[in-house]
């Protein structure tokens, strides 16, 4: 018998939540739309009025976890007092934590991932993260935290999104007690990153370099 709902956010989040036990219970998703709609006893839906497509759903989900972590940390009175790194740091132990909830659904997705610029099921929780991203970076460099540098700096996002693809794929294969591999992977890679983006002796060299070469006086050494 089919199942009778009106809302359009409850057939969303029915939908959404229909599609992870779909590949959990059968290990894909669901290869043709009229598959999900049956699974779920929805005869007669239209899914077209909520999605264009299975993938548009898959996108969907995965935002969801992206805007319920960052949610979540927002929720945390303390978590504006933070440093940039500390924000990040933040960041990925209450992601795994989200995923961990869905974890038979998620990890199927995350073994996948690859390097690759993709436009797959991360999509859309790549726009949410990269705007969080940014914010944090923003507040780097206010701080002196990170340092401001000419056309590198525009690719710190992109560098940390690397990173993001990076942490999800090695918590996926995971297999470590109550993941402390990941833990460990989380705070070495940021602190790598902060580390590489703050001041370090690279700038200090650079900043000697050029005062070397703009010094008027440094034709009397040779």
């Amino acid at each position: 018998m089919a199942k009778k709902i009106k809302k359009t956010e409850d057939i969303k989040q029915l939908l959404n939540q229909g599609l992870k036990d779909y590949v959990t219970e059968k290990g894909k998703k669901p290869f043709f739309i009229y598959q999900l709609v049956d699974y779920l006893q929805l005869a007669g839906l239209d899914f077209y009025d909520y999605y264009s497509s299975i993938s548009e759903l898959e996108q969907e989900v995965w935002k969801n976890y992206m805007s319920e972590t960052i949610d979540r940390l927002f929720s945390e009175p303390v978590f504006q007092e933070y440093s940039g790194r500390e924000k990040l740091l933040a960041f990925y132990f209450t992601w795994i934590e989200v995923l961990k909830e869905d974890e038979s659904y998620t990890t199927k997705y995350a073994k996948k991932l690859n390097f690759l610029p993709g436009k797959g099921f991360l999509k859309g929780a790549k726009q949410v993260y990269l705007q969080f991203v940014n914010s944090v970076i923003s507040q780097g460099k206010e701080s002196g935290e990170i340092v401001n540098r000419v056309i590198i700096s525009d690719q710190y996002d992109q560098a940390i999104w690397l990173q993001f693809l990076f942490l999800m794929k090695f918590w996926s294969t995971d297999a470590s007690d109550d993941y402390e591999k990941t833990d460990a992977a989380i705070e070495k890679a940021v602190n790598a990153t902060f580390d590489l983006f703050g001041r370090n002796p690279i700038d200090s060299i650079f900043d000697f370099g050029k005062f070397i070469v703009q010094n008027k006086n440094i034709k009397h050494f040779f």
